[in-house]
């Protein structure tokens, strides 16, 4: 009998209801109903969370950076200037 590695997985405890909420999401991630297990539910969704989390820290970045630029723009503005409102 093999033994599982420990060196590469942890085990994680969950509710009851956690559980049973994983066992309904796993049949939903594959098209068919096809189940995956427990495991590969829990690595999908932490996988899913963390690149929405990373593109909306992207985002999040790139509009900070347009309003740094907008500010600096309208301050180096001449005081005066015909474009100035």
């Amino acid at each position: 009998m093999k033994m599982t590695d420990k060196t590469k997985y942890s085990n994680i405890s969950v509710n009851k209801k956690t559980y049973a909420d994983l066992q309904r999401l796993s049949k939903e991630i594959l098209p068919g109903e096809t189940p995956i297990s427990i495991s590969k539910t829990v690595t999908y969704l932490v996988n899913c969370k963390i690149e929405e989390s990373d593109n909306f820290s992207n985002t999040s970045k790139f509009q900070a950076k347009n309003l740094i630029n907008q500010v600096e723009k309208k301050s180096n503005k001449k005081k005066g200037d015909k474009n100035d409102k």
